[in-house]
């Protein structure tokens, strides 16, 4: 439906000067952040990557790619008089099918501010997961921004963000292991109290999750390194320890318990049985299986 060409200086002014948004989405206008709008409006700084979207010969949006260690992160603008009108998602999906049509690439990122919920929901449903927050000066103020990531079919990508629309997805890498008391809501919870979070896509689909909570600066703790069973084998666990711990390498302290069986698993990583380790557990199971008591 959206057919793409390189961005011409005529259609740079025409986006910058004239496409005005409404109410809280004025927060696109061109004009409103005047360094954004030099760099749009200079076509050295365009180079080759920044289209304009045409339908039946009338511009309706524009697409820019950055090229990122074999990454690519887009921007996306629609016409004023085209949004809200369900025009969004065949927009995105012209966007993307022209992106991967041209170009080799890992995966594909974006950024969205936090309070356009009406964009997040539109790229949660093509398939872009939450990849972490930023805070970013912009428009006379600092804005918090999303970033969501693309993961590529048949490849595996780790994000840092918990992404509460694929809650179905974890409770079912838990429940492949047995971990059944682990309703939605007890993953949500214990996701957002969380400091550190971490999930692996293998084929757009949650496969792995990893966890832990940390002071910042001496202790740090590791929790539910969980890998869908039909994901073993594959290198996953391995990923999520390491985007852990690389997380956590400024802290002096990180501590463990690990499952019976995989103590060598975690060894690998460097981690070791301690001599003063002790632990208090509500439930008779867990006491059976981890403490050493006194004979």
């Amino acid at each position: 439906m959206f057919e793409f060409q390189r961005m011409t200086q005529r259609e740079a002014e025409e986006i910058a000067y004239t496409w005005k948004y409404d109410g809280v989405f004025s927060f696109y206008d061109m004009t409103a952040d005047e360094e954004d709008l030099l760099e749009f409006l200079d076509g050295s700084k365009r180079g080759e990557h920044v289209f304009s979207s045409y339908v039946k010969g009338k511009l309706t949006g524009f697409l820019t790619l950055d090229f990122v260690e074999g990454n690519i992160d887009i921007g996306l603008g629609l016409k004023p008089d085209w949004t809200g009108k369900w025009n969004g998602r065949g927009f995105l999906q012209s966007a993307l099918s022209f992106i991967q049509s041209r170009y080799t690439f890992h995966a594909l990122s974006l950024s969205v501010a936090s309070f356009n919920q009406r964009a997040i929901s539109l790229y949660s449903h093509m398939g872009f997961v939450r990849n972490g927050t930023f805070l970013q000066e912009t428009n006379g103020g600092e804005y918090e921004f999303i970033r969501m990531i693309l993961p590529p079919f048949n490849g595996i990508v780790v994000t840092r963000a918990f992404d509460k629309s694929r809650l179905m997805e974890m409770q079912e890498v838990y429940q492949s292991v047995g971990w059944n008391k682990h309703s939605l809501d007890v993953i949500e919870e214990i996701y957002r109290q969380s400091n550190i979070v971490c999930m692996v896509y293998v084929d757009g689909r949650v496969r792995g999750v990893g966890r832990a909570l940390s002071d910042g600066v001496f202790n740090a703790a590791i929790y539910d390194v969980v890998i869908h069973r039909e994901a073993h084998g594959q290198g996953l666990g391995k990923r999520v320890m390491d985007h852990l711990l690389d997380r956590l390498k400024g802290i002096s302290c990180v501590h463990l318990i690990a499952t019976t069986g995989n103590e060598e698993f975690y060894q690998k990583h460097g981690l070791l049985p301690m001599k003063t380790g002790m632990a208090r557990y509500r439930s008779e199971v867990l006491e059976n299986e981890y403490l050493i008591k006194e004979k």
